[in-house]
């Protein structure tokens, strides 16, 4: 699915349940999203091209008449990749903004933390930059994670590697995380099972 449909597809949620309650963060005019990701720090980069596309499919969303007649409305907050900022930015989100989805948790570790806050509140949200396992195993009615899995990105750059430069050495830094987590030998020792890439993990 696009950016676009994706968003259409959360927000159109709501009018399954509308003839019986009102939704919130709904009105008769507007939607409103709230998305929390990294716009400063390291991961910086990664959260402002994110921050653009999400604005970019609402504009095309709106542009087309919005979901139902009611126009999209995003509101953003930074969380610098750190958990604690995020579980704060999701709580205010949720109690005082009144969302009615996320389109961002922010990354794998920021996820896993508010994923409780989320699922308590029956918020729908759409992890995108932090597809980590945990927030679709077992599946969760309102969270909808969009992209491949880590486990199969890992899989592929090591299929990749193999196939593009035989007989060469390289290695892998992961971050002590629960995103360094899922680049565990297991995903790439099932790259290796399949190619002629010998794969060996050391401790830095």
């Amino acid at each position: 699915l696009s950016r676009k449909a994706t968003l259409a597809f959360l927000a159109s949620g709501i009018f399954a349940a509308a003839a019986h309650a009102q939704q919130q963060g709904v009105t008769a005019n507007e939607i409103l999203l709230g998305e929390v990701e990294p716009l400063t720090g390291p991961p910086a980069l990664l959260g402002i091209a994110y921050n653009v596309g999400t604005k970019v499919a609402i504009a095309e969303a709106n542009a087309a008449g919005g979901v139902e007649g009611r126009k999209l409305r995003l509101i953003t907050d930074d969380d610098g990749y750190v958990p604690t900022r995020t579980i704060q930015s999701v709580r205010k989100m949720i109690e005082v903004d009144k969302i009615f989805a996320f389109t961002s948790l922010s990354g794998s570790g920021q996820g896993l933390a508010v994923l409780p806050i989320v699922e308590k509140a029956g918020i729908p949200a759409m992890p995108a930059i932090g597809p980590v396992t945990g927030l679709y195993t077992p599946p969760r009615k309102s969270v909808f994670v969009v992209g491949q899995s880590y486990e199969e990105g890992m899989y592929q750059l090591v299929r990749h590697l193999a196939q593009s430069y035989p007989g060469k050495k390289w290695g892998i830094l992961t971050q002590d995380d629960d995103y360094g987590v899922v680049e565990q030998p297991a995903h790439l020792q099932r790259g290796e099972q399949q190619t002629e890439l010998e794969v060996r993990i050391g401790d830095a």
